[in-house]
């Protein structure tokens, strides 16, 4: 849901693909009721309010990247994809 939800905003942001496959990403789901986030996601500062507002906050020692992404913007007639630098992968318009 995070992916979604940053691919969307980035998207309607006018953003590019190489961009949003590279956002720093954060996770939370109900069980276990806690939020994990890569090194780049979130300052400490952010990290400690969330902590202070009753947030179990869990800071991830690696990265999660490896995702890959394709868009389509029919209406400026342009394709564009791109893979996640901190993931394998490769991608490529032909």
């Amino acid at each position: 849901s995070t992916v979604v939800l940053l691919a969307t905003r980035e998207f309607m942001r006018g953003g590019h693909a190489s961009a949003l496959v590279s956002l720093p990403r954060f996770h939370h789901q109900y069980l276990p009721d806690r939020v994990e986030f890569e090194p780049a996601a979130w300052s400490e500062v952010r990290a400690q309010a969330l902590e202070q507002r009753g947030h179990e906050v869990v800071r991830a020692e690696r990265t999660w990247g490896d995702m890959q992404a394709v868009i389509w913007d029919r209406a400026q007639g342009r394709v564009e994809a791109a893979s996640d630098p901190r993931g394998g992968g490769l991608a490529e318009v032909r």
